[in-house]
Parts: C-alpha cells; sequence; structure tokens
C-alpha cells in the first residue's frame, strides 16, 4: 500500500492544530473500567495523558491537574481501553492485485487510512490479521511512523499444505521440511505469528509446532483436516490459538455437547486460546439461508471500499454454493459455536474476540461489537467479553506491560464511552471519543472523517473483485 501523501497529513494537521500539537490532556470526572485483574471500576476520576502515556489517575481533585493542559468533560460517562479485533484480514495492495490479477491501480485507490479509519471510529485500537502479505507491513510502518492514523497491527504470516485454500497468501508446506523452513521464513519477514490453515498433513502440522517453538514464533490458527475425529493428535503443546469456533465441528460429528466436554480438558491442559468469531458464521449461514440481500441491507456498506462490496454482492462464494443441506449445516454450526463458547468460557479457556472481517458482511470495525454482544448472549459475563477484548488481548501478545489496560504507565490507547458496558455490552457501541496513541479523536471528529471516507468510497470506480481469507 502505498504511503498517505505528505499534503494529506499536513492538511490534518492545519485543520486540528490543538489536537495534533498538544502534548496531552486531561479527562475529569470520568467513571473508569481499568480492566486490570485486581482493578474495580473507579467513579469521578481524572486521567492525565502526555505524550501517548497515562502518566496519573485518581479520583477528581485528588490528582494534580497540570496547568495549560486541554481539560475534557467526563461526567456520566466511562473510560476503558482500546477495543482488540483479533481476527481480520485487511486491504492492501499485494492482495487486491493477487485477487484481481491486476498489476496497476490509480493511486487513490487505496490508503492505509482509508483501511484503518473505521477500525478507529469503532474503538478499535489493536487487530490482528490473520493472512499476512508483506504490504501489511509497510501499512505497520506507516502507522509506527505516525504518518497514518491506525490501530497497532499484529501479523500472521499463513502455512499450508498442498493445494492451498489460498494459493498467493500461504506458503505451502507438503513435508516436515517445508513446514520447517516456512516457519523460519514467516519469522525473518517480520511477522509475528505462523498462522496453519486446513490441508496441513499431520506430520507437517506438528514440525511447524516443534520449529515454532524453537524458533519463538507461537502458531495459531486453523486445525488440521487430517485430524478429524481424533483431538487428541492436534490440540497439543505448541498450539497457541484456534482461529474459530468451528474448527472444534471437526471433533464433534454429531454437534454434541458430549463432544464438547471432552475438548475442554485438552484446550485448556495445553492453554490454548480461542478466537471464536461467532458473527463469521451467523453472516455465512443468513446468506447462505437468504442470498445476498442479507449483505446488501448491511447499513455500514458505504464505509467498506467498494472493490470488497462488489465482491460480497456480485461474487459471493456463499451464496454462489448455497444448497438447503449447507444451510441447516451452517444453523447447526452457529448453535455449536454458541455452546462450545459456554462451555470453553466455563472451564477457563482464555478467549480473544475477533471477526474474521473481510467475509461478507463483516464490516471492519462496526463487526467487533456485534461480536462482543454474541459472546454475552452465548453466556460469557459483560466482564468476560470486554476483558477479552483489552486486557486478554495484550496479555496474548505479550505487551500487557505497555497496553490493554487504563492505569499509569500504559499507552493511552483509549475509549470514552456513554454509558457502562458492564451493565449493557452494547454501551461499548456508544463512543463519545477514542483515544490512539494519545491522540484525543472526539465524536464529532470521528464522524467528520468516517463521512469523508463514505464519499472516497462512492466516487471509486472498480476495476476488479476481491476475495476472504
Amino acid at each position: 500500500m502505498r504511503p498517505t501523501p505528505r499534503w494529506k497529513a499536513g492538511l490534518a494537521a492545519a485543520l486540528f492544530p490543538a489536537l495534533a500539537s498538544a502534548s496531552g490532556f486531561l479527562i475529569e470526572h470520568v467513571n473508569v473500567l481499568p480492566m486490570t485483574r485486581e482493578g474495580t471500576a473507579v467513579a469521578d476520576a481524572t486521567v492525565v495523558v502526555r505524550d501517548g502515556t497515562i502518566v496519573d489517575l485518581g479520583p477528581s481533585g485528588k490528582v494534580h491537574a497540570p496547568r495549560g493542559l486541554p481539560r475534557i468533560d467526563g461526567h456520566g460517562k466511562w473510560l476503558m481501553p482500546g477495543l482488540a479485533d483479533m481476527h481480520v484480514h485487511l486491504m492492501n495492495w499485494g492482495l487486491i492485485k493477487l485477487q484481481t490479477g491486476q498489476a496497476q491501480f490509480p493511486e487513490e485507490f487505496l490508503h492505509t487510512e482509508d483501511v484503518t479509519l473505521p477500525f478507529i471510529a469503532n474503538g478499535v485500537t489493536q487487530i490482528q490479521d490473520m493472512g499476512s502479505l508483506p504490504e501489511l507491513l509497510q501499512q505497520r510502518r506507516e502507522i509506527d511512523s505516525g504518518t497514518v492514523l491506525g490501530p497497532h497491527y499484529s501479523l500472521a504470516g499463513m502455512v499450508d499444505g498442498a493445494n492451498p485454500v489460498w494459493p498467493g497468501v500461504a506458503r505451502v508446506a507438503a513435508s516436515p521440511d517445508a513446514g520447517r523452513s516456512a516457519v523460519r521464513e514467516v519469522k525473518e519477514q517480520g511477522f509475528d505469528f505462523v498462522k496453519i490453515y486446513s490441508r496441513l498433513d499431520l506430520e507437517t502440522y506438528h514440525a511447524i509446532l516443534d520449529e515454532g517453538q524453537a524458533e519463538g514464533i507461537r502458531v495459531i490458527g486453523h486445525l488440521p483436516d487430517a485430524g478429524r475425529g481424533h483431538p487428541e493428535a492436534v490440540l497439543v503443546p505448541g498450539l497457541a490459538m484456534v482461529a474459530h469456533a468451528e474448527e472444534y465441528t471437526k471433533y464433534s460429528p454429531n454437534f454434541s455437547d458430549q463432544d464438547i466436554e471432552r475438548l475442554v480438558a485438552p484446550a485448556r491442559e495445553n492453554h490454548i486460546w480461542l478466537t471464536p468469531t461467532l458473527i463469521t458464521m451467523y453472516w455465512i449461514a443468513n446468506q447462505t439461508r437468504d442470498g445476498v440481500a442479507v449483505v446488501a441491507e448491511n447499513p455500514n456498506l458505504k464505509y467498506t471500499h467498494p472493490a470488497l462490496v462488489a465482491q460480497w454482492l456480485h461474487a459471493n462464494r456463499y451464496v454462489q454454493s448455497a444448497t438447503p443441506a449447507r444451510a441447516r449445516l451452517f444453523q447447526k454450526t452457529e448453535a455449536f459455536n454458541n455452546r462450545l463458547v459456554h462451555a470453553f468460557a466455563a472451564a477457563g479457556i482464555p478467549m480473544l474476540t475477533g471477526t474474521d472481517a473481510i467475509v461478507p458482511g463483516v464490516v471492519y470495525g462496526f463487526s467487533l461489537h456485534d461480536e462482543l454482544e454474541m459472546l454475552a448472549r452465548a453466556g460469557m459475563t459483560n466482564a468476560q467479553v470486554l476483558q477479552s477484548a483489552t486486557r486478554g488481548a495484550a496479555e496474548f501478545l505479550g505487551v500487557a506491560d505497555k497496553r490493554g489496560t487504563v492505569e499509569v504507565g500504559r499507552a493511552a490507547d483509549l475509549v470514552l464511552l456513554y454509558g457502562n458496558p458492564l451493565i449493557d455490552i452494547s454501551n461499548t457501541r456508544r463512543i463519545a471519543a477514542v483515544v490512539m496513541g494519545g491522540r484525543y479523536l472526539s465524536r464529532a471528529e470521528l464522524d467528520r472523517r468516517m463521512s469523508d471516507l463514505a464519499k472516497r468510497f462512492a466516487a471509486i470506480k472498480v476495476p476488479g473483485q476481491l476475495g476472504g481469507t
């Protein structure tokens, strides 16, 4: 993806000079949900931010408010850490060219901030791409340099077996030696995780897990189809996270509660996290049953790149392959996923919040709030859901000493809400402001930016179509 033009970055600074130049600010009289292990809500608090870091926090009236810093009134509002979507697939130039077969596009066709803005506007300050191409390393550099506004990126390079599901995205490993080589390649290229996919044979799968441990890079993703019916062969040390709840249907021919209970012990004993992505199966099931109209009715399509919208509406693989039998299967899978989440949460198996955004209908940023509500309906408490979306994600990524909680010394990646999400999880949608890297973005500014994004997308002519992974 091409860097954002200098004039665009300069224009942003000119339009918002106070925010661009301020060294900090404070939020007064706000209720704080710190999301620390031992922390409880702090009522009527003041939070002081300087240079992108929380430098003071405590009861209003007892916290020293440095003179000259902008003051934000937090009366009646709730401040919590920014949210994490730990399963996305980000648009980038490599994916566009791979999926369309075209090498040349107008420069205005895609900018990094057009991809990242819907996440920020929805309070998502951490994302994990689960099928990363090298172009995403450039996107991350743009964000880290401050040129582009965006969330923190974690990136996973994909490895699959012979005849991979996603050729061009996945490295092919059809032998244990090739699997080990792929792990080293993923690490050397600068990715954070190895994502495994469904067509690996078991011997290669185990070689990848072993090499990941030797190289110090964790392995996450799908469970190999070759292990179907034999959970003891795949739920083993070295697998850090399973990317979808439905991956566990490979070990439950009857989608039974008894099978779910048999899966709890190996997942818990081997410390295998789960990212359920309930919203993904919801959308797949709905469009398989009801057709493309359910996608077309999504009110947030205007914030989705038109190349994706074209694919979702006119080349939708779920609609094209739909049969009554598939619709019934996906409906059963939805029910299984909900019961699995309930059982795993009750057993203390740690969860991560993720959406598989890029699947038709699953819109960047907005879909995470859908996922939070679905996890709560599946039986997780609101506190468990919020922990999974904040501190849990930071712990999984190994950055809990830097972000994921509201406490002194942590990054000021925050969401200011109009209501308490511990009482009603849907309050995560009621965003008054987002703080990203210490930069305060009011609701009015976020709305203006999103309106501009919708206008830019409406003007783009689509030369090709994209798929998802």
